[in-house]
């Protein structure tokens, strides 16, 4: 149970494995991915903690993934990614509300997964909630992505020993703006509480969808199940869509449906 830090210089400490940014830089073009730490459910699957940055910020010339299935991964400096993807998969994961995370290589995707299988993960709340069961990316963390990733994917999906338990947007008084969203879930609902304002596709990977909020997307969608209508809510599409999935509404919850260009449903409603 070894933390690891990534970090400007060598902190020379013996009880800590320590990745300086001499030590990234060493590291050429060529790896489809470099990992930092150990995936969840091996025999070495748990490090105390990562910590990324102190302050100056890094660039990682090769797509990187930073495990810590029982441990907290804080972002403290900014990233630039010049190739590959990035995740970070953590029983909690924090990034300081001064710092960028973008991509100027070719445009993969950050994917933010949960540590141990069926933790929650909520999205886009005001706080962290100091809750170690729950993934908390609030909403000033979601800020600190920029442009440059092809998808920002939360969650993990049904056959992952960290696939997530439910994904909850919660409510607000405003909308959350956010590009290119993909949310999956191995074991739970995902429950969206809150007006969102997605540019880009919009993929949902989940057995269970329940609608409270009014939806704008300005590209395609993809659920794999059905769709519960909890609260009066809404879905408007920027282009043409097909919806083959079961859409129920619950009590007196009324649900619409408007497009610029034509709607197709394939579905029980």
């Amino acid at each position: 149970e070894q933390p690891i830090i990534i970090s400007g210089v060598d902190n020379l400490t013996d009880e800590v494995l320590d990745i300086s940014a001499d030590d990234i830089s060493s590291i050429q073009d060529g790896f489809s991915r470099v990992q930092v730490g150990f995936l969840p459910g091996t025999a070495s699957g748990v490090v105390n903690d990562i910590t990324i940055g102190d302050g100056s910020p890094l660039t990682l010339n090769d797509g990187f993934e930073f495990w810590t299935g029982g441990g907290i991964i804080e972002v403290a400096s900014s990233l630039n990614l010049d190739a590959g993807g990035l995740a970070f998969i953590g029983r909690e994961v924090n990034f300081q509300e001064d710092i960028e995370i973008r991509n100027t290589g070719t445009a993969f995707g950050l994917s933010i997964e949960p540590g141990a299988r069926g933790q929650e993960i909520l999205i886009g709340s005001a706080v962290n909630n100091n809750d170690d069961n729950i993934v908390d990316i609030t909403e000033a963390e979601l800020n600190v992505i920029q442009d440059g990733f092809a998808r920002l994917n939360i969650g993990r999906s049904v056959g992952f020993a960290n696939g997530a338990g439910n994904l909850r947007i919660p409510a607000s008084d405003t909308p959350l703006q956010i590009d290119r969203l993909q949310l999956r879930t191995a074991e739970g609902a995902v429950i969206i509480e809150r007006d969102i304002e997605n540019n880009g596709a919009f993929t949902i990977d989940a057995e269970v969808l329940q609608f409270y909020a009014d939806i704008t997307i300005n590209g395609g969608f993809t659920h794999n199940g059905p769709i519960t209508i909890i609260d009066d809510s809404s879905l408007n599409f920027a282009r043409g869509i097909l919806l083959d999935n079961e859409i129920t509404a619950v009590g007196d919850a009324s649900f619409s449906l408007t497009s610029n260009n034509d709607v197709t449903l394939d579905g029980r409603i």
